[in-house]
């Protein structure tokens, strides 16, 4: 596979990528002694996010805020499922922060981006499209941010954003594409400096 040409401002961001790879990889503490992976996917996943948020934060315009959280309907009386990532005005209805966490409440009006974390990908699935549904009703920018992808070639990787897209998804973004066997086939550079540039321009 042709390796990918980028600008020198895009490198940069391409090497903030290797960089979350590396901090967001729970498989390489897997050992068949305890089964793989050996960490919670829950777990998984609140790593992943979290250092997605610290990613973020790097290019995030000032007046903006990113923390894990619900949204809050204008009104005050419903809530939103829980949001992995959100990307939001700084005038959160309410911030749980502590040493241990950051948990903000935010009404929907004041949400610019929701960002869906998940751990891998094969298809879209039935909970994918729920979540999308509902979010929706909430705000719908809403993107799809994975550690890996599985898929065999570069026409599954495109149906899968294909098929998030008909749901809902307006970005898809995958750290690695994988086959079958959990073998790296590529990095998602291209998506990755395309999220960031994304998340540069929000205001």
């Amino acid at each position: 596979m042709k390796s990918p040409t980028f600008t020198r401002a895009q490198t940069i961001i391409a090497q903030e990528l290797d960089v979350l790879l590396a901090q967001s990889m729970p498989t390489a503490l897997s050992s068949p002694l305890f089964g793989n992976p050996t960490i919670h996917d829950f777990v998984n996943g609140l790593i992943l996010s979290s250092n997605i948020i610290d990613v973020i934060k790097k290019h995030l315009a000032r007046n903006l805020e990113v923390d894990w959280g619900q949204i809050i309907d204008e009104n005050g009386n419903t809530f939103s499922k829980e949001c992995d990532i959100i990307i939001y005005k700084p005038m959160a209805h309410k911030l749980f922060d502590n040493r241990t966490m950051r948990y903000a409440l935010v009404y929907k009006n004041d949400v610019k981006v929701v960002i869906q974390v998940k751990s891998s990908i094969s298809s879209v699935s039935k909970d994918d499209r729920d979540y999308c549904k509902q979010l929706m009703k909430f705000n719908k920018n809403l993107w799809y941010f994975v550690d890996h992808c599985i898929a065999r070639n570069s026409e599954r990787l495109k149906k899968i954003e294909s098929d998030l897209c008909t749901c809902g998804y307006k970005m898809f973004i995958y750290l690695e594409a994988k086959n079958e066997s959990l073998e790296q086939i590529s990095i998602g550079y291209k998506p990755f400096i395309k999220f960031i540039e994304k998340i540069k321009k929000l205001r």
